[in-house]
């Protein structure tokens, strides 16, 4: 779910902003539809610089998912459900994908929210001519929900570039909501609003601690 940082790296390597594009997009994708894998896009689609994206993506997950960052983070998650008294259910399941966007809130805090958008907006406008058909392809090869699909990859677009949804990551307030809806679109029942209180206040204590690991991250993808 760490789509904002997938995208840093892949920029921050081949200075190419289809590239990163392609790099977030299997992040959003899924945010689309849970169907939405690269792997289903039509080997026909000429997008090199998209697929060179989609490349770094999956080679920065095996890297990261083995990374001590990915790892202490987790665990700090974990200590803080313990100590908040956090007992949702499968709760410790997201703290995976949690500690993530933990991590992209940590990039929007370094880079700024206004300049993360200006850059979104200029990348997308950029990548369009190879992002845009593989897209209609990807969305044609979901059948009956591929204009499902588009709709709400309008809506992230409009969301990223000029929502609140980046301000969302750097809080605890806002990571926790960005929980809740993720369980939700699993069909996990919502958090009370105590249990959303007690992941804000959780979230808060990490935020600190998140912002170093980055640091620490950034350094060893180089």
């Amino acid at each position: 779910m760490n789509f904002l940082l997938h995208g840093h790296l892949a920029h921050r390597e081949h200075h190419d902003r289809t590239v990163a594009v392609g790099a977030m997009l299997p992040d959003l994708w899924r945010l689309a539809h849970r169907r939405a894998l690269p792997h289903r896009l039509p080997a026909t689609v000429n997008a090199p610089q998209l697929r060179t994206g989609l490349a770094h993506h999956a080679a920065l997950d095996r890297w990261f998912h083995e990374a001590s960052a990915l790892r202490e983070g987790e665990t700090l998650l974990h200590d803080c459900f313990v100590a908040e008294h956090l007992s949702a259910p499968k709760l410790r399941l997201f703290a995976h994908p949690l500690w993530e966007l933990c991590l992209d809130g940590a990039l929007v805090r370094s880079l700024g929210a206004a300049s993360l958008r200006t850059w979104l907006a200029s990348a997308f406008e950029e990548a369009a001519s190879q992002r845009d058909p593989g897209q209609r392809a990807l969305g044609e090869s979901l059948g009956a929900e591929g204009d499902i699909f588009l709709t709400r990859m309008e809506t992230i677009d409009r969301e990223l570039t000029q929502g609140p949804w980046l301000e969302a990551y750097t809080s605890g307030e806002g990571l926790a909501f960005c929980l809740d809806a993720m369980r939700l679109r699993i069909g996990l029942p919502r958090l009370s609003p105590a249990e959303l209180r007690s992941l804000a206040r959780c979230l808060e204590e990490v935020v600190p601690l998140a912002d170093q690991l980055l640091t620490r991250l950034l350094l060893l993808a180089r």
